[in-house]
């Protein structure tokens, strides 16, 4: 039997990740979901992770947004060199299986608002990472 990825995950694969990341962080599931757990890549080149071109550039930026700091959908869409796909990052994000290891926590709405998080937890679980972080948030 295939494993699946659940609704609201297209063009995401099961990858088999390397053994070696279950060192690093224990498998983080994204979703209250029955499913598949997923193992983190963080420390991981993210060349290899199931995901489309555009959702590694998003992934790889906000691996960069250092803890306790926010930037915003717009500003990560200018980050990747694609000033007017906001809404295209917010969507990528949305997918991130590996939240919170890969942060997409800390990229929030333009007007100072939290945006979305579909992580286990949704956006109260979004407010509590920004503020043991002590990063600026809505």
């Amino acid at each position: 039997m295939k494993p699946r990825v659940g609704r609201g995950h297209r063009g995401l694969s099961l990858a088999t990740p390397p053994s070696s990341w279950g060192l690093i962080l224990p498998p983080i599931p994204h979703s209250g979901r029955r499913g598949p757990r997923l193992a983190s890549p963080v420390g991981h080149s993210l060349a290899r992770l199931a995901c489309t071109p555009f959702q590694r550039k998003v992934y790889e930026t906000i691996l960069k947004i250092p803890m306790g700091e926010v930037r915003t959908y717009a500003q990560v869409a200018r980050m990747i060199g694609q000033p007017k796909a906001a809404r295209a990052v917010g969507q990528a994000l949305k997918r991130n299986p590996w939240a919170p290891a890969i942060p997409c926590h800390r990229v929030v709405a333009s007007d100072g608002s939290l945006g979305g998080y579909t992580a286990p937890g949704g956006l109260a679980r979004k407010r509590r990472l920004l503020s043991a972080e002590k990063a600026p948030h809505g």
